[in-house]
């Protein structure tokens, strides 16, 4: 990027939609986050990522000629690294974190066991494939973390393909739905508690924001309907809770090297262990969404936020150099 250019008026591509099922959930942040560049006075596009094969993606006029395309893709090629591996072979300026930190952050049991190496409780949990059709693998599931337990995508978000086992017999029904929805799965045990957040932007964590659903499970009804769960930011916690919070997000987020704006997801469990569930390095930006929620608490706006995501894209490039 050229250093001489003003950041109040960029030419901001916002590169959204994409073929995984979170689609509909990035096509409501890239409006929530066009709305905001605009009002900050840059000159925005939105470019849905499906429009065009992965390989061509940097050739899109859109694109090639932003000053910064801003990423709002959820799952899928724009958060495994793939979208990320493709602009930077051609030097164009995106925000959030690089292809490497981005393979690394949304393959959850890679992250956990990252999580276990840095002393940080995370649940238990085995990996498999979505396909594996075999007849021992319900009961080997079972064996190794005993019920209940939660089965979901071991590389998606948004709780999409999320099944809690409370009998036995739920087991095939959950591996049948994970198989619709992606090729890796995961069991993990399932950790009752109070579900919180705390976001990070380039190192610094913010707010953290607990989420009570309306429902026993946080899943996509309770995360994308309103009224489908309450927030509370703060979270009532105490200091030694809230310290821990953020120093595991931070430490979690150096780790993988993350950059701009990520989310850290907890629970913290009902003998006041905080358990460390996944990190998310292309948050939400809807009006319903956990990130923003936790900038604001902590005194930063929403255009705040996505003019700091800009100013961070550009020195972030200059660290890949």
């Amino acid at each position: 990027m050229n250093q001489d250019l003003d950041f109040k008026s960029l030419k901001v591509c916002i590169l959204a939609g994409g073929d995984s099922a979170e689609r509909d959930v990035s096509l409501n942040s890239a409006e929530a986050i066009c709305d905001g560049l605009t009002q900050l006075g840059h000159r925005t596009s939105l470019f849905d990522s499906a429009t065009v094969p992965l390989e061509k993606l940097a050739t899109a006029t859109e694109i090639a000629s932003a000053d910064v395309v801003f990423i709002a893709l959820h799952g899928g090629a724009g958060e495994n690294g793939a979208v990320q591996r493709v602009l930077e072979n051609e030097n164009i300026t995106f925000t959030g974190s690089d292809s490497a930190a981005s393979a690394l952050a949304i393959d959850k049991p890679r992250t956990k066991a990252i999580a276990q190496e840095l002393d940080i409780p995370t649940p238990k949990c085995i990996e498999f494939s979505a396909s594996d059709e075999s007849s021992d693998l319900p009961q080997k599931i079972l064996t190794e973390l005993g019920l209940p337990l939660i089965l979901k995508p071991a590389d998606g978000g948004s709780t999409v393909g999320l099944t809690l086992v409370r009998e036995q017999s739920q087991i095939s029904e959950g591996l049948k739905l994970l198989a619709k929805h992606c090729k890796t799965g995961m069991a993990e045990e399932f950790v009752s508690g109070r579900e919180l957040t705390v976001a990070v932007f380039d190192g610094e964590p913010f707010e953290v924001v607990e989420i009570k659903p309306n429902s026993e499970l946080y899943d996509y009804h309770a995360k994308y309907t309103k009224g489908g769960s309450e927030y509370f930011c703060p979270a009532s916690v105490d200091s030694s809770v809230r310290a821990r919070i953020s120093a595991y997000a931070q430490s979690i987020y150096r780790r993988l090297g993350c950059a701009g704006l990520s989310r850290v997801d907890y629970i913290l469990d009902e003998n006041g262990v905080t358990q460390f569930l996944e990190i998310n390095t292309i948050p939400g930006m809807t009006d319903l969404s956990l990130a923003p929620m936790s900038a604001k608490g902590f005194g930063i706006s929403f255009t705040d936020l996505l003019q700091r995501a800009l100013l961070s894209a550009s020195s972030t490039k200059k660290e890949r150099r």
